[in-house]
């Protein structure tokens, strides 16, 4: 083959830069509950509405780049989704309504590799540099994997910025990582989250292990409560605030989200073996965060909403 020959295959073959490597994925609608209709949660703090859960699985089985969802964003207009994997990558997920039922469908998925602070791709692959498991945004998600972004990392615990989205170059090591020395290897940062702007003041990125440090507080209590290390973290002045937050019954945050105000929603897990999987939503006020803050503090969140497998 000429060199011009190779060269044109080369350019046939590789992705265009913006556009990201296209997957196609098998989709399967799942109740909130099996065999109940129910799709409501009452709380003092309101009614959570269930509005669809997706089983996504990639069509190709064989070296699929596709899977471990580790946390998800939403686009404000609720065109799509973005996702970062425990594999290494973005994975932007556009959505379309059916005309049939109103619910949604993933019509299309793009996975983007993601770059370290000297531009090199962030090796594929379960495990190592490329294990992320927190997303956030500076700002509110318009969708298109654009925006400020921040994600964090297992193993080598760490949060990186990427200023331009997936299609960030070069990404930013923030300050932070020497906080997480006493954070498990597997139970670092999961839950993340950038506080939106106010007043014209930048948002602190709040951060919290998915499992408790042995400097922090005993791992249990008789009552099987444990006590988790959180920070607030000034990107501007490089300023922290100490915080810890409590569970219970082997629930352990693994993402956050903000509320217009202020207040903040707390996603945990839950897995044994003998019992499956289970999911809780807490509510925390801005006033007990910032409070918290303050003082280093202990949040004990309202639980509003518990789903187990156990339960159907």
């Amino acid at each position: 083959m000429s060199p011009s020959s190779a060269l044109l295959v080369a350019l046939l073959c590789t992705p265009a830069a913006g556009q990201g490597t296209v997957v196609h994925l098998n989709q399967w609608r799942l109740p909130l509950r099996n065999g109940s209709r129910e799709d409501t949660i009452t709380s003092s703090k309101g009614t959570l509405k269930h509005m669809q859960t997706l089983r996504l699985q990639d069509v190709a089985t064989n070296g699929s780049r596709f899977g471990g969802l580790s946390s998800i964003i939403v686009a404000a207009n609720g065109s799509g989704l973005l996702a970062v994997s425990d594999r290494g990558a973005f994975e932007d997920m556009s959505l379309g309504s059916s005309t049939v039922d109103g619910e949604y469908n993933v019509t299309e998925v793009r996975i983007y590799p993601m770059h370290d602070p000297q531009g090199n791709i962030i090796p594929f692959g379960t495990g190592g540099q490329g294990d992320a498991e927190g997303l956030t945004i500076n700002g509110y998600y318009e969708g298109g994997g654009g925006g400020e972004l921040y994600v964090s990392y297992e193993g080598d615990h760490r949060v990186l910025k990427f200023p331009n989205g997936v299609e960030s170059r070069r990404s930013t090591r923030l300050n932070v990582s020497y906080l997480f020395a006493h954070c498990p290897s597997n139970g670092g940062l999961e839950a993340i989250l950038k506080q939106r702007p106010t007043a014209g003041v930048d948002g602190l990125l709040l951060m919290v292990c998915e499992e408790p440090s042995n400097s922090s507080a005993p791992a249990t209590d008789p009552q099987g409560r444990i006590v988790l290390p959180g920070w607030a973290y000034n990107e501007t002045s490089e300023d922290v605030k100490r915080f810890y937050l409590e569970s219970d019954d082997l629930f352990h945050p693994t993402d956050m989200a903000e509320l217009n105000g202020g207040d903040m929603m707390i996603l945990f897990r839950r897995f044994v073996p003998t019992e499956g999987n289970g999911m809780r939503i807490a509510y925390v006020t801005k006033g007990e965060l910032d409070q918290a803050m303050a003082v280093g503090g202990t949040l004990n969140p309202q639980i509003i909403a518990e789903v187990r497998t156990r339960d159907g």
